[in-house]
């Protein structure tokens, strides 16, 4: 709009894909991985013109993480975001090509769908886990605000829903 506007960045990166098929609670995060410190281009584009400027993250005095483990940490997140954004991006074209679906596909499609989901109705829905459950647990523990580097068991847990996720997207190509 015309006159004075103001833009903030929270210093994270975009967040994965929502699923659109829930309620707004439980669609995800629509944030990503902290940025990490370092240089970066701030680009605003508006009446055909494009106007640049330099900006600099500078690493948060009061973290005395090391530079390794800050980068680890992005790296774990941007991961595990990433896998979750194909969970999610799954389900949404479960959920549409659902709607047109009958008789024995349809049943394939709901089928797979809860090998991703709980799928809950409500905030209070309780049930098993599944993949995308367990995927949303471990990035609110480790993209949590204590800005710790994951840790073994973490990692380990990431690489089998990482394995698991790959695998059921070969399944549901």
């Amino acid at each position: 709009h015309a006159g004075f506007n103001r833009a903030v960045w929270d210093l994270s990166e975009d967040g994965p894909a929502r699923w659109t098929g829930t309620f707004e609670q439980n669609r995800g995060p629509e944030s990503g991985a902290e940025a990490l410190p370092g240089s970066y281009t701030v680009r605003l584009n508006a009446d055909g013109m494009a106007l640049t400027q330099p900006l600099t993250i500078e690493p948060d005095p009061r973290d005395p993480a090391p530079e390794g483990e800050l980068e680890r940490r992005h790296t774990f997140l941007v991961e595990l975001n990433g896998d979750l954004s194909r969970v999610d991006t799954m389900l949404n074209a479960i959920d549409k090509r659902t709607k047109h679906a009958a008789g024995a596909q349809r049943a394939a499609l709901l089928a797979f769908k809860r090998r991703l989901t709980l799928d809950p109705r409500n905030i209070e829905d309780l049930g098993t886990v599944q993949l995308r459950e367990r995927l949303l647990d471990l990035l609110g523990r480790v993209g949590s605000t204590s800005f710790q580097a994951p840790t073994a068991a973490q990692e380990t847990e990431a690489a089998d829903l990482h394995a698991q996720t790959v695998s059921l997207a070969a399944a549901y190509a």
